[in-house]
This record gives C-alpha cells, sequence and structure tokens, in this order.
C-alpha cells in the first residue's frame, strides 16, 4: 500500500505567521502607548415610573367599551344613509344586526327586514308622519358670562383748604366781631359765579380788626346814654 507524501520547500516550511523572536515589551515608538478609550458611551438608564396595578376586569370593561362604540360606527356606516331622510327622529345603533329598525318610539322598533325591505319600511306613511311630529331638540348655547366694562376713573383733585386762625379784641361787641367781611376776589365778577371749590383763596394775611382802648367811649353806647339821661 503506497502512503500519500507531499514535498515542500525549505523555506516555505520555515515560515510561520509570527516573529519568535520579537519581544513583546518592545517599544517602537520610544513613548508609551496611550490609554485605551471605549468608544461606547454607558449611560445609566433612567428610572421608569412604576406600573399601576389594574384588575383584569376593569380592562376587560374598557376594551367592550371600545368594541361597542366600533361596532355602532360600523353599522351606522353601512346603513347609515337609509335614514338620512329621517331628521328628527332618534336612531339607535347599539341594537345588534345589520338591517333592523332603529327608530325609537315607532312599534317597529327593533323589527328585522333586508336592505330592499327597510328601504321601503323606512319611506313609508307611519314613519314620515312621526318624523314630522316630533320636534327637533334645540341645541343649547353655552351661556357666557357678560362683564361689565370698567370705566376709568378720574384721579381725585388734591386741594389743600387753608385755615386762618383769627385773634378777636375781646373789647369789640358781639355784632361787630362777626361783621367781617371777606377780601374781594382777584377774579372780579368771573369769580363770583364759580363754584366755592373752584376759588382760589388769596395767599395773604388776613386784615386785624381795629383795638380800642379800654376807657374809650363807643358813641353808639354814648348816644344811648345821653337819650336815657334825658
Amino acid at each position: 500500500m503506497a502512503t500519500p507524501s507531499m514535498s515542500m520547500d525549505a523555506e516555505l516550511a520555515a515560515w510561520k505567521p509570527f516573529d519568535e523572536d520579537a519581544d513583546a515589551d518592545t517599544n517602537w515608538t520610544g513613548e508609551e502607548a496611550p490609554a485605551f478609550e471605549s468608544s461606547v458611551e454607558h449611560t445609566i438608564p433612567a428610572e421608569e415610573a412604576p406600573l399601576l396595578y389594574t384588575p383584569w376586569q376593569e380592562l376587560q370593561v374598557a376594551e367592550d367599551a371600545k368594541m361597542e362604540m366600533a361596532a355602532q360606527e360600523a353599522r351606522k356606516a353601512m346603513t347609515g344613509s337609509l335614514y338620512n331622510h329621517l331628521r328628527n327622529s332618534e336612531i339607535d345603533w347599539s341594537i345588534e344586526g345589520r338591517y333592523i329598525c332603529r327608530v325609537v318610539g315607532m312599534s317597529c322598533f327593533g323589527k328585522k327586514f333586508d336592505r330592499r325591505g327597510l328601504t321601503v319600511h323606512l319611506k313609508g306613511r307611519p314613519h314620515l308622519r312621526y318624523d314630522a311630529q316630533v320636534t327637533p331638540p334645540r341645541p343649547q348655547r353655552p351661556q357666557t358670562p357678560v362683564s361689565a366694562p370698567m370705566l376709568p376713573q378720574l384721579p381725585a383733585r388734591n386741594r389743600a383748604v387753608r385755615v386762618v386762625m383769627m385773634e378777636i379784641d375781646t373789647s369789640l361787641s358781639v355784632e361787630s366781631a362777626m361783621d367781617i367781611t371777606p377780601p374781594p376776589s382777584p377774579l372780579g365778577r368771573l369769580g363770583s359765579g364759580l363754584v366755592a371749590q373752584d376759588q382760589v383763596m388769596e395767599d395773604r394775611p388776613p386784615t386785624p380788626p381795629p383795638s380800642y382802648p379800654l376807657d374809650a367811649v363807643i358813641p353808639d353806647s354814648e348816644a344811648e346814654t345821653s337819650f336815657g339821661s334825658e
């Protein structure tokens, strides 16, 4: 039996994929190798909100409500054109079935037909008469509160009231002390027609009343004394 053999060149047999004489610690550039930096960013995931536990019964009720709404919309899209002429009648789309009388208030409510029979039935006199008698509900408009307009407020007129204190001689009689005439208005006749609060007071000291000595004789009192003596 012949044994297979393969001849190989000596140079090819001496070739190796690595150099056995190379030192592992050889520094080719003369500098230390840079630190390894990873290009993948390690981000901390955000904390998710804890899931609220919902009983399966509540989830089932919510799903059933969604399915019912979808079924009503499907019935309305399929046979809604048959009820377009009944504008005032109330149509109930919650009844299961395809060609069913859905007019609320009629004796035929819930009765099954085929498409042609339902079309003829809805255009009959009973349905037309009933639709004419039904009063359509009036849409209620939302009442918006009407606010009164804000009127601009006039600024208050700042007026300084001047109070003048005047000394009165005790030797005068009561009548002469009270008989003090105010000084004439600088506005003349025009100032007499103005309101008291619109007139401007003159900033000047008041005129002192005449004073008499204590031993003086008043002419009026002397006349009365002489008349009494006669």
